[in-house]
């Protein structure tokens, strides 16, 4: 049986092999969304993580992202609107 792709390599791969700012950003929130799966699985270890949303990402489809922070710092706008966004869920 062949091996399944790693979902956050191949995230990691599409981020680095484009310029496409669009792109990497959907790469992006797919890598987001596939590491809080494996926080929620197996913890942080004792640190502490922020999972933030944008509802304005993606035509208002909205996407997550991680930072370990809890100022909020957009990545899918840059600084046209960086501080847009919510903390969801404190991980740790």
């Amino acid at each position: 049986m062949d091996e399944l792709p790693n979902p956050i390599q191949t995230s990691l791969k599409e981020i680095e092999s484009t310029a496409d700012i669009e792109v990497q950003r959907k790469a992006f929130s797919t890598l987001s969304e596939n590491l809080y799966k494996s926080i929620k699985a197996f913890g942080l270890a004792g640190t502490e993580a922020f999972y933030d949303f944008c509802p304005m990402a993606f035509n208002n489809e909205g996407a997550y992202w991680l930072s370990d922070k809890a100022a909020i710092r957009n990545p899918y706008f840059g600084e046209a609107m960086l501080t847009c966004g919510t903390v969801k869920e404190t991980l740790k």
